[in-house]
């Protein structure tokens, strides 16, 4: 019975989180916008922050083509999957809480 409780409470406490996330996002990245001056940032920060990004999206790229390689796609589909997952946001909420 308890097991229920329990899940029952993290589905309640879940869809409470989401909602909020919901209200608070563009709250908090307008925020973070607000705190940035444009003015400061060094184009030498600028150019390692695109190559870090670069790196990222290489290596997200071919670790995905990697992962589906074992599961008998074909290439093109290997290719779609690996480059589907590209798009994934840095910023995500998961909404396992329990």
């Amino acid at each position: 019975m308890s097991k229920t409780i329990s899940l029952l409470f993290c589905q309640r406490v879940s869809i409470y989180v989401g909602h909020l996330w919901e209200v608070f996002q563009p709250l908090l990245f307008g925020l973070i916008g607000a705190e940035v001056s444009l003015s400061l940032i060094q184009a030498e920060t600028v150019a390692l922050g695109l190559a870090v990004l670069g790196i990222g999206l290489v290596l997200r790229t071919i670790t995905s083509f990697l992962i589906v390689m074992g599961l008998g796609l074909s290439l093109r589909e290997q290719l779609f999957v690996a480059l589907a997952w590209l798009p994934k946001a840095t910023v995500q909420v998961t909404s396992i809480l329990c």
